[in-house]
């Protein structure tokens, strides 16, 4: 009914180690223990930041909902491209987790911007320097950028035709049709 403390969350998969990235937004039925106490329980798996509005859920769930998948295409693109150079699987694999493994270690103990580590390793005229340079020329950030819109609109599609209030009210029983379509999302109903 129309009382229902509800904090709806977008997720991702790294739930599953406590190392979560999630968004999240209560309707105005919720108090300010339970908001505390929903930040609790997000907390213990990873990080959380409180939406302003729906849209801002909408908007994080392309970057953190869906950014592990971007990560993870990259990591394939690696793997085939150091198996192209003659890597085994397994070598390839070691490889490219450990890179990665490496890179995100580096980002959770520096404070420094993504710009200033990418800066870090690269080195005036060096090798990475040159790849940096070729996916700028090829515009790399742009087709990141259009990809990121593309999630948006392909989730705005995926919302069902009556669009949810959620600051206001949720009545389970009427939005049924939209919890099943969301199977990421977590529901807190108080």
């Amino acid at each position: 009914g129309k009382n229902v403390a509800v904090i709806r969350v977008m997720t991702n998969l790294a739930l599953r180690w406590g190392e979560a990235m999630s968004i999240w937004m209560a309707n105005k039925n919720v108090n300010e223990i339970q908001k505390q106490n929903a930040m609790m329980l997000l907390d213990v798996f990873g990080k959380s930041l409180e939406a302003k509005n729906d849209r801002d859920v909408d908007n994080a769930t392309a970057i953190c909902g869906s950014g592990p998948a971007y990560f993870y295409y990259l990591a394939e693109q690696l793997e085939k491209k150091a198996k192209k150079l003659g890597f085994s699987q397994e070598e390839s694999d070691l490889l490219v987790r450990w890179t990665l493994r490496s890179a995100s270690k580096t980002v959770e103990y520096s404070s420094d911007s993504f710009n200033n580590l990418r800066k870090a390793v690269s080195s005036k005229g060096g090798i990475t320097e040159a790849a940096i340079k070729e996916f700028e020329n090829s515009k790399v950030g742009d087709v990141i950028d259009r990809a990121v819109d593309k999630a948006l609109l392909r989730g705005q599609r995926l919302m069902p035709r009556k669009r949810i209030d959620f600051s206001s009210h949720l009545d389970p029983a009427e939005n049924l049709e939209f919890i099943l379509c969301y199977p990421f999302q977590i529901w807190l109903l108080f």
